[in-house]
């Protein structure tokens, strides 16, 4: 997946698994098993890059063993989006990345509700505006289908390609 955080992409992650049987990786969820964030505590880039290394490992078994997968995370820059790639590249799976675009402003409504809700993980304020500040939209990138809204969504669940997604 690629997008600001509350843009929709756990939400269509969930659908796109659900409607393909491919396999979630979710790098929220693996904080959470490593007891990294809890409480809005920060989480230091040394951990971080132990969370992502356990991502792509989780990625690259479920490839190996002939598996779809969508990697429920914004994949905020191109970097962190040719990480994805090279794991694909590796497992020789074809990586297409969903991009869901919000607005910033609908992106912090929506996080600023979900403190209230609490319906998903929260994202600390800090973090929040690092992924504001870093995001590089995807739309030059050839590998990336734009979702934008939701008959769009279900139209392209419909018939998913045939290889593994890294989202």
């Amino acid at each position: 997946m690629c997008g600001l955080p509350f843009a929709g992409k756990s939400t269509l992650a969930r659908q796109l698994a659900e409607r393909t049987g491919a396999r979630v990786v979710v790098l929220d969820a693996i904080n959470g098993e490593r007891g990294l964030g809890l409480d809005g505590a920060a989480i230091p880039p040394d951990e971080w890059r132990r969370t992502y290394d356990e991502a792509y490992r989780r990625i690259a078994e479920q490839l190996s063993a002939g598996h779809s997968v969508i990697f429920d995370h914004g994949n905020f820059s191109r970097a962190e989006r040719d990480e994805v790639r090279a794991v694909g590249r590796r497992a020789r799976a074809r990586v297409r990345f969903v991009y869901v675009p919000v607005a910033a402003e609908e992106a912090r409504r929506r996080w600023l509700r979900n403190r209230q809700s609490h319906e998903r993980y929260d994202v600390r304020d800090d973090d929040f505006a690092l992924a504001l500040r870093v995001f590089e939209s995807p739309d030059e990138e050839p590998d990336v289908l734009r979702v934008e809204d939701r008959a769009a969504e279900l139209r392209w669940a419909d018939s998913p390609p045939a290889q593994a997604e890294a989202s």
